[in-house]
């Protein structure tokens, strides 16, 4: 048996990382803050603005770090934080 690997173009998205996001808050605030600024960074990567994306993403990604342990737990809020920073070096 031999098996063919097919190559996918993205492997993480910005509306999928939305998408956990809303699963993994349960503050709505929080939420709401987290959203936003995964809607410019994905603005930014739509508009093809190289780079753009990421001062958006390291928002994003500082909020988690703060709430991490406290308002989200740190199994919910890490793999958020890694899916954030593969978006950062891919800008998908």
């Amino acid at each position: 048996m031999q098996f063919e690997i097919q190559p996918t173009a993205t492997l993480f998205n910005f509306r999928d990382l939305a998408e956990l996001t809303r699963a993994s808050s349960a503050d709505p605030k929080l939420a709401k803050t987290l959203l936003n600024y995964l809607e410019h960074a994905a603005a930014a990567g739509d508009r093809g603005a190289s780079g753009e994306h990421v001062p958006w993403l390291d928002r994003y990604i500082g909020v988690l770090q703060k709430v991490r342990g406290t308002e989200l737990p740190a199994v919910q809020a890490d793999p958020l934080i890694l899916i954030g920073r593969a978006l950062k070096a891919g800008g998908q």
